[in-house]
């Protein structure tokens, strides 16, 4: 291909389909865990070299940036083994010559101002993970995710929407080595966890390893999501918790989201808004913003002026036409003020518009 044109050159392979790729051949492999740490994770792609020797040769590096905790929790060897089970994975999609690619797993910037204090006191700071859009959030949340060994597929579907808000997890089938205890090891996860979601379906109340689980929950007083695959609703001491009906196939991040809002407010916030932001079109961003109006009330000022920020970065939301008529127009009266007077013009204007 020749090095005349190196700077010009383009990836060669699409990132996200080809990372969608990467995940399915994990789950094909029941690796869960690793298709999560591949989801959470801040994808990048870039040149990193060139070899003229038999044609010419442009080196990639397929960045995954996941986050500190995470990072520092793969041993040497487990994180090697991972690059290559993505190189071989990603293989069949290069072009025959020409470009050569590895996969390299970093960990995503970690601040702690207060660190000198922070390690003299022996305090662990939350490290941050970035999702695909761009949004923040503080890895402090740990959920244990309670399911029968049949429905595993639809809990590592859950595994992967929690790890892209920054949200932990356990799924004991994936996350028990075969050397480990594995009841004390369910014990202790469940003792970490401060979110507890159990798939509920017929099979699920077969299995007393399940219900014991869901017992120790219900103990402990976790804010409890239950996703009932098949009608099945919460029993004996959860059964004064509603469950929320899924299509396996089709789970998604809004069903987490009364439990996520329940266990931590600030975060179940943060996620909503960041949903409304990357709304794609009018009847999306409407759909969208009805998801946070039961909260609106015990927002606060800053909460609410990122919402009005995000609004006004999407022209979808506010040429919505219920966002911008009905749902923007009380909180910009409220809360305006605090906006940059850029920002603020261009929803006054809008909303004058629609009225």
């Amino acid at each position: 291909m020749g090095s005349t044109n190196m700077d010009e050159e383009s990836p060669p392979l699409q990132v996200e389909p080809t990372l969608a790729a990467v995940a399915h051949a994990f789950l094909r492999k029941g690796r869960t865990a690793d298709a999560s740490l591949l989801a959470s994770a801040v994808v990048q792609i870039e040149r990193t070299g060139y070899d003229n020797w038999d044609g010419g040769t442009t080196v990639w590096e397929l960045g995954l940036q996941i986050p500190y905790p995470d990072y520092l929790a793969l041993e040497e060897e487990r994180r090697a083994e991972i690059e290559k089970f993505i190189d071989q994975a990603i293989a069949p999609f290069l072009p025959e010559t020409g470009h050569w690619v590895n996969a390299k797993i970093r960990p995503t910037r970690f601040e702690d101002p207060d660190w000198r204090e922070n390690v003299e006191n022996r305090v662990e700071v939350p490290a941050i993970t970035t999702n695909e859009s761009g949004a923040e959030y503080e890895t402090e949340n740990y959920a244990f995710v309670s399911y029968q060994t049949a429905d595993k597929h639809v809990a590592g579907r859950i595994q992967c929407l929690l790890a892209e808000v920054g949200i932990s997890s356990f799924l004991a089938h994936e996350d028990i080595e075969v050397s480990a205890v594995w009841r004390d090891k369910i014990l202790e996860e469940i003792g970490r966890a401060n979110l507890f979601i159990s798939l509920l379906s017929a099979s699920y109340f077969k299995s007393p390893w399940c219900l014991q689980e869901a017992g120790i929950a219900a103990f402990r007083n976790l804010t409890s999501i239950h996703l009932s695959i098949d009608g099945n609703i919460p029993k004996g001491f959860s059964s004064n918790v509603q469950s929320a009906k899924i299509d396996a196939g089709t789970v998604s991040i809004v069903d987490l989201l009364p439990g996520i809002v329940s266990a931590n407010f600030d975060l179940g916030i943060r996620i909503i808004v960041n949903i409304i932001g990357g709304s794609k079109s009018f009847r999306s961003a409407e759909s969208n913003f009805r998801l946070i109006l039961p909260y609106i009330a015990r927002m606060d000022d800053t909460q609410l002026k990122l919402l009005l920020e995000k609004s006004a970065a999407n022209g979808q939301v506010y040429h919505a036409d219920k966002c911008v008529s009905k749902y923007i127009p009380p909180i910009l009266k409220s809360h305006g003020h605090l906006l940059d007077e850029s920002t603020r013009q261009v929803l006054v204007e809008v909303c004058e518009q629609y009225k």
